[in-house]
Parts: structure tokens; sequence; C-alpha cells
């Protein structure tokens, strides 16, 4: 049976740092490094989401003109072609009020065709002078996000059949 020194030297352990010594030792350097992965992210994604909604003049002026019927028909005709024009960019859009709507404490509306554009709280005093029929622009960000009645959790007037655009972070103009 070989002594303590000859498994010492067989496995490459110095004295007084056992087996499990070396796996806390990787399990901590490990964990540090994902620990430092997680923090980078996630001051990424905060540094993106102030970026995207901190200066309404920068999305104004960045903002993609287009009708919301010119947007629907693109990603109907073409969803992938859309997305390289519109998605995750900046829209400027003008449409008809169709319906207005509040979904755990965001307000939404909906236009003459289905694009669904979700409010920035801010909002809320704007948005309590509009009427249906009513004519806007609003500048948001289109993610490029289809959903159908039915998925994620999304409430659609009574009859929608055909998938609805969304547009986030909006405000009117």
């Amino acid at each position: 049976m070989p002594d303590e020194n000859e498994i010492k030297a067989k496995t490459g352990l110095k004295k007084g740092i056992g087996i499990a010594g070396k796996i806390l030792k990787w399990g901590f350097i490990v964990l540090g490094v994902l620990t430092f992965i997680v923090i980078c992210l996630g001051v990424y994604m905060i540094k993106k989401d102030d970026d995207r909604g901190a200066d309404p003049a920068k999305m104004s002026s960045e903002a993609v003109p287009v009708s919301a019927v010119e947007l629907w028909t693109a990603y109907e005709e073409n969803a992938a072609r859309a997305d390289n024009t519109f998605g995750d960019k900046f829209v400027r859009l003008t449409g008809t009020v169709t319906h207005f709507g509040e979904k755990r404490g965001t307000y939404f509306l909906d236009l003459e065709i289905p694009v669904r554009i979700y409010f920035k709280d801010s909002e809320q005093a704007k948005l309590a002078g509009l009427v249906k029929g009513q004519s806007i622009t609003v500048v948001g960000n289109c993610g490029g996000e289809i959903v159908y009645p039915g998925e994620k959790d999304h409430f659609f007037p009574e009859g929608s059949d055909s998938f609805y655009l969304i547009i986030e972070d909006a405000f009117l103009e």
C-alpha cells in the first residue's frame, strides 16, 4: 500500500491541501469568474436600457418615419427584410387610434392596422386626451416582435385573428 508521500507525489497535492481543498479553490475561482460575467452583463443591459429611453430628442432624431400601414405591410410581406429596416430601431409611426388599454400598469393603444404601442409611464396625461379615430404620431422602439392573439399574455380586441406588431417605450409627438 502506498504511503502518504507517494500519494502526494502522484496526485500533485501539496502538503496541507487535500483534494477537497483543491476543489474548493477551483470552485471559488469559477464562481468569481461567473459573478464577474453576470455583473458585466447587468451593467451592459442597464446602460442599453438607459440609452434607449433616456433622451426623447435623440430617439426622435434617429426615428425612421413610417405609417402604421407601411410598417405592418412590410412585416406581412417579409419579416426578415422588415427587421433589417425597422427591427430594434426607433420609428416615427403615424396612424389612427382604434383601441385603448392598460396592462399591469402600462398603457397602450392599437392603431387601424394591427400595431400595438406601449407607452412610457410619463405619457399617461397625454394619452388621456386622445380619442378613438384620432390621427397620431408616436416615436418608439420597433423590436420587430410579432405577437398573435393569445400569445405572451397579451390582450387583443374581440375578433382579432391577425398578428400584431409591438412598439415599446413610445411617446407622443
